[in-house]
């Protein structure tokens, strides 16, 4: 299913990464993907176990999310909070969006762990394998947020010409997580880092933001969660404009 119009999808399918590259890109994240779940299966196996034990199951949340070119499919994460029914359409306005998503909060150390270390976003390997995503994009939000979002924030459509991913541009600068990345401030400048990382493609590039990400998480290994940055490893207060404006230079 689309998301899209016939009118805008004209716009949406124009991507850089076309031909060779979209499938050399294509052929790197199924191969690292499929490696990494070989090699993670231990940890992927010893957190199921541990979700079974102190949740029960679902051992997996599955949600609606938007993909390319507004095609929709269902994203994985480990489950780190009740279950309940989060998949249910509505429409949405600014000031109900922290309400749905922003507030909710982990309510156990499992759960707090799981987010803090983004152990909850390994399952998306399989998304990955599926050809649903990539290891490196745009990241993909609910089709009713989509909508709010393409009506309201220039070039936010323009995020879908590729696929979303498990990582970006966005994400290892700090951008983007959490209850904040729903202001329109951030909102903007997630849309203006994701569309540079589209016409700035390279596989160089893909692979400079996999380290970044690596080495994110790695510290967060090394020194655990902070009081800046419990949410997310890759949360770190960086200047976004400078160090972005090196990386694109090197591709």
């Amino acid at each position: 299913m689309e998301l899209f119009t016939a009118a805008s999808k004209q716009v949406v399918r124009l991507s850089p990464l076309s031909g060779w590259r979209a499938l050399l890109k294509a052929a790197f994240d199924v191969t690292a993907a499929g490696l990494a779940i070989l090699l993670l299966l231990p940890v992927l196996v010893g957190v199921s176990l541990a979700i079974w034990m102190t949740m029960g199951r679902p051992i997996l949340f599955r949600q609606t999310r938007v993909g390319k070119n507004g095609r929709r499919f269902q994203i994985l994460k480990f489950r780190t909070l009740p279950a309940r029914s989060d998949d249910v359409a509505q429409d949405v306005t600014w000031a109900e969006i922290v309400k749905t998503d922003g507030d909710v909060v982990p309510d156990t150390r499992l759960a707090r762990l799981l987010r803090a270390s983004s152990l909850d976003e390994l399952p998306q390997l399989l998304n990955v394998v599926c050809g649903h995503m990539s290891l490196v994009g745009p990241r993909p939000e609910r089709p009713e947020l989509v909508e709010l979002f393409v009506q309201e924030i220039p070039g936010y459509e323009a995020r879908h010409r590729v696929k979303v991913g498990i990582t970006g541009l966005a994400q290892v600068h700090g951008v983007g997580r959490g209850w904040e990345r729903f202001s329109k401030r951030v909102l903007e400048e997630r849309v203006r880092l994701d569309n540079d990382y589209i016409d700035n493609w390279s596989f160089g590039l893909d692979l400079r933001i996999l380290a970044m990400t690596w080495r994110a998480v790695f510290r967060f290994r090394q020194s655990g969660p902070t009081a800046g940055d419990a949410s997310d490893p890759l949360s770190a207060d960086v200047d976004v404009g400078s160090e972005v404006a090196t990386l694109l230079s090197r591709h």
